[in-house]
């Protein structure tokens, strides 16, 4: 069984580091792939006294939660309230005007180049021009 929980969470580890590395709309399952495989190096560490491994997952499993609420539950929410995400999408922008809710875009979203991030970020100002800083 402590075997199966090592494969187990070395596995998970390994499919969570693919999946955000791959920086698709698949990246936000790797997040939960890192859960599980936090989960699993827990029992791992609980199981057979590594205390300095069992600290180290119990912190990677904080870094993990803060990317779940980053990727799942931070975009529902911002769904709920009636925002779009990341770059506003050419119908939305001209209605409600723009959405600045991250680096997320949406299917019909018009893209940010390069040159308009890097002129925000030094200005301070929002990469949509909509004002907020």
């Amino acid at each position: 069984m402590v075997s199966a929980f090592e494969w187990s969470g070395s596995l998970l580890g390994l499919l969570g580091a693919f999946l955000l590395a791959t920086h698709s709309h698949l990246s936000r399952y790797g997040w939960l792939a890192f859960i599980a495989a936090n989960a699993a190096m827990i029992a791992f560490a609980s199981a057979i006294g590594a205390y300095g491994l069992l600290v180290q997952q119990l912190g990677f499993t904080c870094t993990s939660l803060l990317g779940v609420h980053r990727a799942w539950v931070r975009p529902a929410m911002l769904r709920r309230a009636g925002r779009s995400l990341g770059t506003a999408s050419r119908s939305s922008r001209k209605e409600n005007g723009p959405a600045c809710a991250g680096p997320f875009e949406g299917r019909d979203a018009e893209p940010i180049s390069l040159e308009t991030r890097r002129s925000a970020a030094s200005t301070g100002r929002c990469p949509l021009d909509c004002g907020r800083q």
